[in-house]
């Protein structure tokens, strides 16, 4: 038996609501154990086996969920070009930008650049999306002006999940958006790199 785990009881099931009379021990190795489990070791965000325990645990009167997905742009490039400690530099740079702009909100990474932010009670409309992109947007000119090895930068997508069966669906939704709008920034970016081209040629 691992050191430390003596008073995990072996039948202890993790997704039980831990209580207050429950044994201070078994909280402690618990509580590790949960970390171990469900935690990114590297961002302190939950990862997917914590986003099921979660999901599984959101109540009816909670929804509508609103889904904040991120993935983190240039992070491939960053640890092929100077290996995988700059990169996670690049990561926990991230994490400080959210952890700022969403101090009170529950945290998962899903993969390795890619993130997600659920906020509870939460519709989407146009207006709102609007706010919520314009917000991001001037927070990040603002966090970029500190100076940091590379600029932060990275693609989001937002949408709804209106009741527990459309949890995972709205997470799928979310991604197809974002990796959408990750085309079109590249090709936006591509034809902005082609015109800079033209024009230095323009002016041999």
């Amino acid at each position: 038996m691992t050191k430390g785990m003596e008073f995990i009881n072996p039948n202890l099931d993790l997704n039980t609501p831990l209580k207050s009379g429950d044994n201070i021990p078994v909280l402690k190795a618990t509580d590790k154990i949960y970390k171990m489990i469900y935690e990114d070791p590297l961002t302190g965000f939950e990862n997917r086996r914590g986003l099921q325990y979660y999901r599984n645990n959101l109540k009816p009167d909670e929804y509508p969920v609103l889904m904040l997905i991120f993935d983190l742009d240039n992070l491939k490039k960053i640890n092929d070009n100077e290996g995988h400690p700059a990169g996670d530099k690049y990561i926990c740079s991230f994490v400080e930008f959210v952890n700022e702009f969403f101090p009170n909100d529950k945290k998962f990474r899903l993969g390795g650049d890619e993130f997600l932010i659920p906020i509870k009670n939460i519709k989407s409309n146009l207006d709102l999306d609007q706010k919520i992109s314009e917000t991001i947007l001037s927070k990040l000119e603002v966090f970029n002006q500190k100076q940091r090895q590379h600029k932060l930068e990275f693609t989001y997508a937002i949408d709804v999940a209106s009741s527990h069966e459309d949890f995972y669906e709205s997470l799928k939704r979310s991604d197809i958006k974002e990796v959408t709008a990750k085309k079109i920034k590249k090709n936006q970016q591509l034809q902005t790199l082609s015109s800079r081209k033209q024009f230095q040629f323009s002016q041999i």
